[in-house]
């Protein structure tokens, strides 16, 4: 058994985390329920026969991806349990498709009904320019030349790879530059020679296995969605050293928290507060208490 299967053993399900509303919801809701039952029309041997056709679909030039996606759907109910049960190289033998970038993101929709791409994009497009500027030390300085954060594509990636320096916490559990992960959690390689915003090659690790195979197409914004969707399929606890940096980036969009004004969202990981007054002379006061819990109260 590996070391993501005895953590998830060990630790159980992630915490419940406190929502804007004050409610306790787990950490990402789905828009609607999701069914263990198998698909009408469906059985074990069709639904084996669908699992070769999306492999033999993949393996043609130009892979036809709306069928492939449609057979994902016939199927969702047959890796439901997979999850829980299988350790990540038994899983990704059982489901070797799910290793493409494309489908892993397709799966994370197909679980929670959530765009998880867009929703991230939504954030960063808040809060890119507060965590460069709010960011400090050599990781910014020796290898984020300003020179190179011009594009609002490379403000992102910038904000996401200096987000756990913002967050007072350790980057190598995220991401780490030209070595090899110091923890079985999800992780984002990168090859570089000169700065991580234009690395050569990034690939996924997650329990030693390659989860996404190197490429020159993945930048920090999507290594970041990708090992967030392993944190949330393979139901894996957030690991103490990043649990902050995870928790502002991802929570903010998955609640649907509306700001009061642009002014409202800040980045910090101890308790913050900001006032602003709206245009119908109304006070807003956004309190974050340890960068996890929201409370929006207008006066």
């Amino acid at each position: 058994m590996d070391k993501v299967l005895e953590m998830r053993q060990k630790y159980g399900k992630r915490h419940q985390t406190t929502a804007p509303d004050g409610g306790n919801h787990c950490s990402l809701k789905r828009k609607q329920q999701l069914t263990t039952e198998i698909v009408e029309g469906e059985n074990g041997q069709s639904i084996s026969e669908h699992l070769k056709a999306i492999d033999a679909e993949l393996k043609k030039i130009r892979p036809n991806f709306a069928n492939i996606e449609w057979r994902m759907e016939r199927t969702l109910h047959t890796r439901t349990s997979a999850y829980k049960t299988s350790s990540a190289s038994e899983f990704f033998q059982q489901f070797p498709f799910l290793k493409h970038s494309r489908l892993l993101l397709h799966k994370m929709r197909l679980r929670f009904g959530q765009d998880l791409n867009s929703l991230l994009s939504m954030f960063l497009e808040d809060t890119a320019e507060k965590i460069v500027g709010a960011s400090k030390g050599p990781l910014k300085t020796a290898i984020l030349p300003a020179d190179l954060v011009t594009s609002t594509c490379m403000r992102k990636n910038a904000a996401v790879l200096l987000l756990p320096i913002v967050m007072k916490e350790n980057p190598k559990y995220l991401f780490c530059i030209n070595e090899e992960p110091l923890a079985p959690t999800p992780t984002v390689l990168m090859r570089c020679e000169n700065s991580p915003l234009t690395p050569d090659m990034v690939s996924i690790k997650m329990d030693g296995e390659c989860i996404i195979p190197p490429s020159p197409d993945i930048d920090a914004t999507l290594g970041l969605l990708y090992i967030f969707s392993l944190y949330f399929l393979f139901d894996i606890q957030y690991p103490k050293e990043a649990r902050h940096t995870l928790q502002p980036s991802l929570l903010y969009p998955f609640y649907g928290l509306k700001k009061c004004c642009s002014h409202c969202m800040m980045i910090s990981n101890t308790v913050c507060v900001c006032v602003c007054v709206c245009v119908c002379v109304c006070v807003c006061v956004c309190v974050c208490v340890c960068v996890r819990v929201w409370v929006c109260v207008c006066v």
